[in-house]
């Protein structure tokens, strides 16, 4: 139990570290998508990379969802694994006693 403990904490700072990508992408995305759309000449071409920019953040924005909602998972996995665990070595305990 304690390596599936171990191998869950590992999974949850994953997902985290790919949550914290996915937001700086995103951040990064909707940063370049501003500045495109603050550009006073707005040619065809620069409507065209604000759109791509738009799909783009929206497709980070589900995968955002998805892998918080895999983190959510995960880290309740975790939490009951170590509860059980927890809850084994006192009765351990307690039989030695």
């Amino acid at each position: 139990m304690m390596r599936e403990l171990q191998a869950l904490e590992v999974r949850c700072q994953n997902a985290q570290m790919m949550n914290d990508t996915l937001r700086e992408e995103r951040d990064s995305l909707h940063l370049r998508l501003v500045e495109n759309i603050q550009c006073l000449e707005m040619c065809e071409y620069r409507h065209k990379i604000v759109l791509q920019y738009m799909n783009l953040i929206g497709e980070n924005n589900r995968s955002l969802d998805e892998w918080a909602e895999k983190w959510r998972m995960i880290e309740s996995r975790r939490s009951d694994v170590q509860r059980l665990l927890v809850h084994q070595v006192l009765e351990a305990q307690k039989c030695n006693k």
